[in-house]
């Protein structure tokens, strides 16, 4: 991310929904905005987090910090292969393995690891 909550680490696409927005059409719009990517399917809602964060893109001299809630919904691309255009919330992009294991191993960020643990226990057999 290039802009907190979460400044320099590497997160999920995402954002507050708008009024009266559904999880999955909110992920399809932050899907489009954040990525690029159009022709996304939402199949799951995986969790809903409640999150909080020391910092924030709102801070002032007298209150710092936001607490977020969070729908980890799966999509899945429609069209493997479409180029990622970035918005200027994200400096860079990456696929990741879905393996829990290996995000532990590699470091990533703990709601990362709770949203793949989630879809393992979802479907342990999803690999696509």
């Amino acid at each position: 991310r290039s802009s907190e909550p979460v400044k320099g680490v590497w997160w999920l696409p995402g954002g507050r929904l708008l009024k009266g927005e559904t999880f999955f059409a909110a992920a399809r719009r932050k899907a489009q905005q954040e990525t690029g990517l159009t022709d996304v399917t939402p199949i799951q809602v995986l969790g809903v987090w409640n999150t909080f964060f020391p910092t924030s893109h709102w801070d002032t001299p007298t209150e710092k910090g936001t607490q977020t809630v969070n729908p980890i919904v799966l999509v899945e691309l429609n069209e493997p292969g479409a180029d990622v255009k970035l918005d200027d919330t994200s400096e860079q992009w990456r696929w990741i393995p879905l393996d829990p294991s290996m995000a532990e191993k590699n470091g990533e960020d703990r709601y990362v690891l709770q949203a793949l643990l989630r879809l393992k226990a979802w479907n342990p057999s999803y690999d696509r």
